[in-house]
């Protein structure tokens, strides 16, 4: 027991340290930044435009839709690319498993497009 607790004290001092140095920094960003604030500083930037409306503003569907999309396709490659690399050493009955998962999968994955593409969210108007 003694010997697997010593194995996640280089994993903890890590840990330890990354949180020290965002603490470090965010106090010493504190401490030695500038602090004289006017309105000019202290008003809202928007890419150099006056912002209008609230921050609470709507987005579209599309934008969740797209979002989607993108979330649909990552995780596609996050899953296949495991799969693909020790697909050379299936055999047998495992080899037409994971065929049949990996058909399961696609075919899932599938089905999260078409709904995307029947929603409308890849029309550009």
């Amino acid at each position: 027991m003694h010997i697997m607790l010593e194995s996640y004290v280089p994993i903890l001092l890590m840990m330890a340290g990354a949180v020290g140095f965002a603490v470090v920094n965010v106090i010493v960003s504190k401490v030695l930044g500038p602090k004289k604030p006017n309105t000019e500083k202290m008003s809202t930037y928007e890419s150099g435009v006056e912002p209008y409306g609230t921050a609470h503003s709507k987005f579209s569907v599309k934008y969740y839709m797209v979002t989607m999309l993108f979330i649909l396709f990552d995780i596609e490659i996050v899953f296949m690319y495991p799969w693909a690399v020790t697909f050379r050493s299936f055999e047998g009955a495992m080899l037409t498993y994971a065929l049949v998962e990996m058909m399961v999968f696609i075919g899932l994955l599938l089905i999260g497009y078409f709904y995307i593409l029947r929603k409308g969210s890849l029309k550009w108007n």
